[in-house]
């Protein structure tokens, strides 16, 4: 298992994670790629066999931070 710093080409993984942890409430590619591409966007991901199973996306300004959407793979 590993974690690194979130990258613009995680974008389509998350976004399939998400429909599966969020079938009703899914965020859209559209909100995936503009809130990653946003100066105070801050993300992890989590990778087994090169497969991201979890996410964290989160937006700080100064000495906070906010959690915006967080999922792990449900197996």
């Amino acid at each position: 298992m590993i974690f690194r710093s979130y990258l613009s080409k995680d974008d389509n993984a998350v976004l399939e994670l998400e429909k599966l942890c969020f079938p009703t409430d899914a965020w859209t590619e559209q909100m995936i790629k503009e809130t990653s591409s946003l100066n105070t966007f801050n993300g992890v991901v989590c990778e087994v066999d090169n497969e991201i199973i979890g996410y964290v996306m989160t937006a700080y300004v100064l000495d906070e931070a906010d959690i915006l959407t967080i999922a792990v793979h449900p197996n």
